[in-house]
């Protein structure tokens, strides 16, 4: 039989709508899996959401969470909101976490609701079976995030996590101990942070393995370090690549190390777009001494933000980072800032904002005039940020942070003296008195301006807002 062109056109489009009709929930979900995972545009993250969306009306509710996170990930964190939505009343489990972490970090804007954040993470945990949950709300309460900041609990939720054999929270409990944690009382303890990794890594933890690289590297056990920084490769885990890199350039293999081949590959994995590689090259840019100087940094920016527009966050935060370390090398820093902070709020969070809106006020050549405005700033806020801005102010110029600390222990009855951006008596005892009140006297003592105490200060004054 022979078929005109009519019959040949209705005849693909037959066998293309059986073919379609083949296809599953579940084979529709795998497709946009792997299409998210490899996104590089807007355009792949949207054709991913297509077949998200195509399983969700198949039935597979749990799609819609995927939905969610890339709506965010693209600046529609209101739109991510109603996705995570549909995906709870399926019955996802990550959804409600996602939702309640949203709230109290304040993400979706003028719809957030701090009393689904924290409260609803506080009773999802109740249920033993809810790992995630007692893991996100660690992770709140450590940072202080949409509550008042306890991270004491924060390391107990951890410990009992990584006791009871959770190979994340075994993780994360151990990596505390690669630098210490004052503020909760735990000692920078290498022997127990390789216990706690080990076990985390005998679990199959991949991201495991590349902290016991750097903490073996720390015990001089370069072959160790090594040999776990090459699994970590294996097993793909993001940034495993560029931490060996990093390791070998900087030496910390001692004799084992090639810092020709390190150099070699961060340059290579630089240029071509490795976000991790990128990070580390433009910290080194931050040190004369470290720089990769034959590196192309024209590409290694334009690359930053071909990243940015795909929504890639840890691209903004880098951008973010150089534009204020490496100042010195433009002259619109604090115009590329602003860009950020107005195209990409959803990426460097309400804190990440505020941050940079402070660095973007702050004039150091008139530092009497800027820390009135960057105070006021701070004072008019209603969200998340406080802290995070009072931090940056104290990176930029300490005096002008004690400025603040006084505006704001005056309101809380608790320093009857002037503004006068100096660290005196009166100061000095009001911040005890706040610490000790806040159960963390133990930190605050060991000095007022110390990182430390500046944080708890901060993280208090937050909370009492």
């Amino acid at each position: 039989m022979v078929l005109g062109r009519i019959g040949i056109t209705l005849l693909f489009v037959g066998i293309a709508g059986w073919s379609a009709a083949q296809e599953t929930a579940g084979s529709l979900y795998k497709k946009a899996e792997a299409l998210r995972i490899h996104a590089k545009t807007p355009a792949d993250y949207q054709t991913a959401m297509d077949l998200y969306q195509q399983s969700a009306d198949m039935g597979k509710g749990g799609a819609y969470y995927r939905i969610g996170a890339i709506e965010l990930r693209l600046g529609e964190p209101e739109k991510a909101l109603v996705s995570w939505g549909k995906a709870a009343e399926s019955g996802s489990k990550s959804a409600p976490i996602a939702l309640a972490k949203g709230h109290a970090a304040g993400i979706f804007g003028g719809r957030s609701d701090p009393s689904k954040g924290v409260p609803v993470l506080e009773h999802l945990a109740q249920d033993p079976t809810q790992d995630r949950a007692v893991y996100a709300l660690a992770e709140l309460l450590e940072k202080g995030t949409g509550t008042k900041p306890d991270p004491k609990r924060a390391v107990d939720l951890f410990k009992g996590l990584a006791e009871a054999g959770n190979a994340r929270g075994q993780r994360k409990f151990g990596r505390y101990f690669i630098k210490g944690f004052d503020a909760a009382g735990l000692p920078k303890d290498l022997n127990q942070a390789a216990f706690w990794l080990e076990k985390s890594a005998a679990q199959g933890y991949g991201s495991a393995f590349k902290d016991l690289g750097s903490v073996y590297g720390q015990m001089g056990q370069a072959q160790k370090a090594i040999s776990a920084l090459e699994t970590a490769v294996e097993k793909d885990v993001s940034g495993a690549k560029a931490e060996l890199a990093n390791g070998h350039y900087r030496g910390h293999f001692g004799a084992l190390s090639d810092i020709a081949k390190g150099r070699k590959d961060l340059k290579t994995m630089a240029e071509a777009g490795n976000i991790y590689a990128t990070r580390y090259a433009m910290r080194h840019h931050e040190r004369r001494s470290r720089r990769l100087k034959d590196m192309d940094f024209d590409l290694v920016v334009s690359n930053l933000w071909s990243a940015a527009e795909t929504g890639d966050r840890n691209a903004v935060r880098t951008l973010s980072r150089m534009y204020r370390r490496l100042s010195w090398l433009f002259t619109d820093e604090k115009d590329k800032l602003k860009v950020l902070v107005d195209t990409y709020p959803q990426h460097l969070g309400p804190e990440g904002v505020v941050a940079d809106t402070v660095s973007i006020l702050y004039d150091p050549n008139h530092h009497r005039t800027s820390r009135k405005v960057v105070a006021q700033y701070l004072e008019s806020l209603t969200g998340p940020g406080f802290a995070a801005g009072a931090l940056r102010l104290r990176s930029i110029e300490r005096t002008s942070f004690v400025y603040l600390v006084q505006r704001q222990l005056r309101n809380l009855g608790l320093y009857n003296g002037p503004a006068d951006a100096k660290m005196g008596r009166g100061t000095i005892r009001a911040i005890s008195k706040l610490c000790r009140a806040n159960g963390v006297g133990d930190v605050c003592k060991h000095g007022p301006l110390l990182y430390s105490t500046s944080l708890n200060v901060a993280n208090i004054l937050e909370a009492q807002r």
